[in-house]
């Protein structure tokens, strides 16, 4: 009889323990669909390494702005671009030849005005090359700094995410595990309670005097 009675109240217990664990696997799996998460520690090592790629970038990016020796104006971008190069070239070659006319030719003639024309238009050109390239150069290290805070953010917040989706793992594990008691405890109360063996046995039959 206690064993009838015990089950009858395991069975009440298992299904608030049942509707406790549907409930928990519900939560789950809606903040898995909420945040779009499979497998977040999967997800989260492509984050990371999305963003160590970032960071890496916009190292090279801050090194491209950097100047080429303490006196220069120019940074690693226009000191190694090779087109800027070739006008700083043209344009040393074209300066060398323009003093030596300026020197032997007057203001006047053709060739000397021709030759500071070639000078002019070399120097306009390098400049205009100089100034989009280091504009450039500003730009991209802006974006790949602004792309890298994002990223950080994006890890961050798996980060919780992955806080948040273990605590209800625990919660759903804890749930089944209670469940899975109470069923045990049911299985053997009932079987208890089912038994026709008495706790009482003969020791010694009694007989007339």
């Amino acid at each position: 009889e206690p064993s009838q009675k015990a089950a009858s109240y395991f069975t009440i217990q298992l299904n608030t323990l049942r509707e406790k664990l549907v409930a928990t696997q519900k939560k789950l799996s809606a903040y898995q669909h909420e945040k779009g998460i499979v497998d977040v520690d999967f997800r989260l090592d492509v984050e990371t390494r999305k963003l160590n790629d970032l960071a890496s970038k916009l190292v090279t990016a801050q090194a491209e702005l950097i100047g080429v020796d303490p006196g220069s104006n120019e940074n690693q971008s226009v000191a190694h671009n090779s087109m800027i190069n070739n006008l700083k070239l043209s344009l040393t070659q074209a300066e060398s030849k323009f003093s030596e006319i300026s020197q032997k030719l007057g203001r006047n003639h053709p060739s000397y005005s021709g030759a500071k024309a070639e000078v002019d238009m070399l120097r306009s050109e390098l400049n205009k090359h100089i100034k989009v390239t280091t504009h450039n150069a500003v730009n991209q290290e802006a974006e790949i700094r602004a792309a890298l805070e994002q990223q950080k953010a994006k890890v961050l917040n798996l980060n919780r995410a992955r806080d948040e989706l273990l605590l209800l793992s625990r919660e759903v594990e804890g749930a089944q595990q209670a469940y899975n008691n109470a069923m045990q405890r049911l299985n053997q109360t009932t079987l208890e309670g089912q038994s026709n063996l008495s706790s009482v046995s003969i020791v010694d039959t009694a007989k007339t005097p």
